[in-house]
């Protein structure tokens, strides 16, 4: 417990740096830490599986107590996005703060996608389609009409560059299955990013500056 309070990191009975001669009756503790790095609590593990003390498992611990923490704290992290861009869906924010944070930390990737859709005769259906074909997990910010141009903002959480090519393809197979075009021909552009950028509202900044006007 001492440990893993000094160091702000999940701690467990297998650290090299621990006193094994000291008693505990802990296998695992994780310290309940937002992504502005406030201390919320502490989850102790007491028992588990055997087979479970691995460190695949202990990632996954960390990554859940980190968007647990988010979760909790989500109101405070959330503001600075909905006051600068009062558009975006909070679902949307309290997501890209969790994946944000779990990027950084622990380096469990996410994707945002990016689809513009320009002026077309079919751009709305085209615009409705994608929308209703979107993975189940995925998180979507979507504008329908702005300046004769619609978007689909899709935050793809733990997506890695193949789950995102996986997407796209699927998305314009479909796309030309119903409508006879691939992305440029039915003058729909799209953009990829990671969350590399550790400010959640740095990242929305940087994605709003490169749409088109």
């Amino acid at each position: 417990l001492a440990y893993a309070r000094e160091r702000g990191q999940l701690a467990h009975v297998q650290v090299s740096e621990l006193d094994k001669a000291l008693p505990t009756a802990h296998l695992a503790v994780a310290p309940i830490t937002n992504s502005a790095r406030r201390n919320l609590g502490v989850l102790v593990v007491t028992r588990m599986p055997f087979f479970a003390l691995n460190e695949e498992a202990l990632q996954t611990l960390a990554v859940l107590v980190s968007a647990y923490a988010d979760g909790v704290s989500a109101a405070e992290t959330v503001l600075p996005i909905l006051a600068e861009y009062p558009g975006c869906p909070i679902e949307f924010a309290e997501e890209l703060v969790k994946l944000t944070r779990i990027q950084r930390d622990f380096g469990v990737e996410s994707r945002i996608v990016t689809m513009v859709f320009e002026k077309h005769p079919e751009r709305i259906d085209l615009f409705r389609h994608v929308l209703r074909n979107r993975r189940g997990p995925d998180v979507v910010w979507s504008v329908e009409n702005l300046l004769e141009r619609s978007f689909i903002i899709t935050l793809m959480p733990i997506a890695g560059e193949a789950a995102v090519e996986g997407y796209l393809l699927r998305m314009q197979n479909s796309l030309r299955e119903l409508f006879g075009a691939d992305f440029s021909g039915l003058a729909i552009r799209t953009m990829v990013v990671s969350l590399t950028n550790p400010d959640p509202l740095a990242a929305v900044k940087w994605l709003m500056a490169r749409l088109p006007r």
